[in-house]
């Protein structure tokens, strides 16, 4: 029955070779020869998933290799490699033919070579699961390590470079239901930016003076239904401090003195960001609902109370102190950013940066 059933796959004859393969034992050598049959069928018919799973069966259940079966599962298996490194080998010039005709068309754009950035949006762990090979392919690096930058919480800061090629990853990315957000600095900073001293009315439009980016103090009326999201987060304050070390000499070390609090409104018509800051607020000056806590925290927990009743219910998004830290390990790039944050710092930092990064890529993706 073995050389008929041979004959028949040679033949390519695979509906009769099954009819053999069927009628054998599913115990003992029978079940190995019947498994590897199966298999090679499924490798004749370009099953190869199938095939390997066939063939790795048959190791896995021979407590007595038969030599002949042995030699047999490890030619099929060879060839199931070179068809895989074949394969592999296409897609990943395909890939490069793509990528290098896509970045052919971006580089036709004006603002293909500027600086920009590519964030990453957090998948659930099971899609994370399913994409992590194939990302893992686009970005050159092994699964586990790909896996490690591909986020679950949080935005993530992925990468900076120009704009053109990181556009080319953005679009690579969403074919496999990665969703980024992708800009280049020049429109990050073009964002407008009102850090609001004080509200001086609250009708049915919210009146504010304000300060802009040449520290100018202009007033702006908005209506709070127009708010899209609301960006809330905290920026540590740093000092240098004196400290004795184990040989008993002075030393200085950079620590966290106290963190300014910030509440970011989004505008989304004009690109607008209206900041509150419980460092910037003058509570004292505007109305007056705000200056009745007793401490600075009672106050700005009181605004804070304010602007969630006027604007209703918006995108609120808190996990800025997760992105901040990835974002500056890039300081390059964030010091090209314009913080529109007005602080006195004895110590320099690049969170303000990282702020109004993360503040303004939200507000251009929800355009």
């Amino acid at each position: 029955m073995f050389k008929d059933i041979v004959t028949y796959i040679d033949n390519q004859e695979y509906e009769e070779a099954n009819k053999l393969i069927h009628q054998l034992s599913s115990e003992g050598e029978e079940l190995l020869w019947k498994n590897y049959y199966y298999g090679l069928i499924a490798e004749k018919t370009n099953q190869i998933e199938k095939a390997e799973e066939k063939y790795r069966q048959v190791i896995k259940d021979s407590i007595f290799p038969h030599p002949q079966m042995t030699k047999n599962i490890r030619d099929g298996l060879e060839r199931i490699k070179q068809v895989k490194t074949l394969k592999k080998e296409t897609e990943n010039q395909q890939r490069e033919a793509r990528k290098e005709k896509t970045l052919a068309e971006f580089q036709e754009n004006k603002n293909s070579n500027d600086l920009a950035i590519l964030a990453l949006k957090p998948l659930t762990v099971e899609q994370k699961n399913l994409v992590g090979k194939k990302f893992a392919e686009i970005i050159k690096v092994d699964p586990y390590t790909a896996k490690l930058q591909l986020p679950t919480r949080n935005l993530r800061l992925y990468q900076t470079g120009k704009y053109g090629e990181l556009s080319y990853y953005q679009q690579e990315f969403n074919s496999l239901n990665i969703q980024s957000i992708c800009y280049s600095i020049k429109e990050i900073n073009q964002t407008i930016t009102y850090q609001v001293k004080y509200i001086i009315n609250h009708q049915e439009n919210i009146t504010i003076v304000s300060q802009n980016k040449l520290a100018q103090e202009i007033q702006f009326t908005f209506n709070p239904q127009d708010i899209i999201n609301q960006i809330r987060g905290k920026i540590p304050i740093f000092e240098m401090t004196l400290h004795t070390n184990p040989q008993g000499k002075l030393i200085r070390k950079k620590e966290t003195l106290d963190y300014i609090s910030f509440c970011d409104l989004h505008l989304p018509k004009d690109k607008i960001i209206l900041r509150f800051s419980d460092y910037i607020y003058q509570f004292d000056q505007g109305i007056d609902i705000f200056n009745q806590g007793k401490t600075n925290r009672d106050k700005w927990l009181t605004l804070i109370r304010f602007l969630n009743d006027k604007i209703g219910k918006v995108k609120s998004h808190d996990d800025f102190t997760t992105f901040g830290e990835g974002a500056i390990q890039f300081p390059e790039m964030l010091t090209q950013i314009e913080s529109n944050i007005n602080i006195f710092r004895k110590e320099t930092t690049l969170w303000d940066e990282a702020f109004q990064l993360y503040s303004a890529l939200i507000l251009l993706d929800s355009n």
